[in-house]
């Protein structure tokens, strides 16, 4: 994961199992993970506690449905643009 992001995210999904989502401001307290510990400074041996898979398949993710709730237009703004900038980045 590049160090250096362009948008702020603190949830993480797993893009394997698609299930566990590590939110960074919580941390984990089932793996020993610290409140606002950043996803690239978890511990190598990380892995997500449902399938197993390494951290490196950790995707940032902004929760919109009901996680997230915008509190000023220019976040409305800010969300719209990084939803549609992740579908381009997929291409």
């Amino acid at each position: 994961m590049d160090p250096q992001r362009l948008v702020e995210y603190d949830s993480f999904f797993c893009d394997v199992c698609r299930s566990y989502v590590y939110n960074e401001l919580q941390g984990d307290k089932t793996a020993g993970v610290a409140p606002k510990t950043k996803v690239e400074d978890l511990p190598h041996f990380f892995s997500c506690p449902i399938c197993g898979a390494g951290k490196s398949y950790l995707r940032a993710v902004t929760l919109l449905d009901g996680f997230y709730l915008p509190k000023t237009e220019a976040d409305v703004s800010e969300s719209k643009s990084v939803i549609s900038g992740s579908f381009a980045e997929r291409g």
